[in-house]
């Protein structure tokens, strides 16, 4: 990893020219070019001035821009499940991956149709926030009502579903830790 590239493109990006940082900074416009080209390297007091000046955390200059790219997950890049014994339920995943502690799912639930036949549980916790429609939360033997703007926790291993009663179809913001889907 060249950090002189990623701070030339960090400067790039915040419209300034290489005399305005050096200006920032109080670093010479010669160290600063020769940074960015790659024929010096900065002292941990020069990289913690620039990227004070930047407004950039000094850890930025040390990760790849590809490790950045996977921050982030176009919606058209999403997972979809859909599953065919629920016609029209489907859920996507919205972080990138798994493999941090927390993963966030959205969920379509088609007008008179459940998450699944019979109640289910796993170990992580999760929270759901209804974003469009009107639900009932089946949680061990209690019935929650929920609506739009509403949400609910479910502990580690509590056994649940819901069902959308409505003729509407609704859609539900899942946080699930660790992640389990």
């Amino acid at each position: 990893m060249n950090v002189g590239e990623k701070i030339a493109q960090l400067r790039s990006k915040k419209r300034l020219t290489i005399k305005e940082l050096a200006q920032m900074t109080n670093v010479t416009s010669s160290l600063l070019s020769q940074i960015e080209r790659g024929h010096a390297n900065p002292s941990l007091n020069t990289l913690e001035s620039i990227s004070r000046a930047l407004d950039e955390p000094l850890f930025s200059f040390f990760i790849p821009e590809t490790a950045m790219d996977q921050l982030v997950l176009k919606q058209a890049d999403r997972k979809k499940i859909i599953l065919p014994e629920n016609d029209g339920l489907e859920y996507q995943l919205l972080t990138p991956d798994l493999k941090g502690n927390i993963e966030m799912i959205l969920l379509t639930l088609p007008a008179k149709s459940e998450s699944a036949a019979e109640q289910t549980a796993h170990k992580g916790e999760e929270v759901a926030y209804v974003l469009e429609g009107a639900l009932v939360f089946c949680i061990d033997e209690a019935t929650i009502p929920v609506v739009n703007g509403d949400s609910i926790r479910i502990p580690p291993y509590t056994k649940h579903r819901f069902k959308n009663e409505t003729n509407r179809n609704a859609t539900i913001l899942f946080a699930i830790s660790p992640p389990s889907f």
